[in-house]
């Protein structure tokens, strides 16, 4: 592989001819062109929240949901479609991962030692 700056400006080439979306820092994902605006949106079937739950799936963060609300729709107990994805992550996670005006919203939960 090349340096640090090298990938960096292939992947910046790729964001820039719409092929890849940055929703944080080193995390990115494919991207389509929106059938309705014409704008790269998120290729992936979820979208963005399953894009970043899956962005902390492959950064090996331990996370649980913390939305009452999405707990219920996921175990058929609502029909409410939950609009905020709101997680509990365990232990230390200082990253944004965000795309346009969606944001994932995160509390971290300190780990205990024993």
């Amino acid at each position: 592989m090349g340096g640090y700056d090298q990938i960096g400006r292939a992947l910046k080439g790729l964001v820039d001819e719409q092929f890849l979306i940055r929703i944080g820092t080193g995390i990115y994902t494919l991207a389509r062109l929106s059938t309705v605006t014409g704008e790269p949106t998120i290729a992936m079937a979820g979208g963005f929240k399953l894009a970043a739950l899956e962005a902390l799936k492959r950064l090996e963060v331990e996370w649980e949901l913390d939305n009452n609300f999405e707990k219920r729709y996921n175990a058929n107990k609502s029909t409410q479609i939950p609009a905020n994805t709101s997680i509990i992550i365990n232990g230390r996670f200082n990253r944004k991962i965000e795309f346009g005006k969606l944001k994932l919203h995160y509390l971290c939960k300190p780990q205990v030692r024993s």
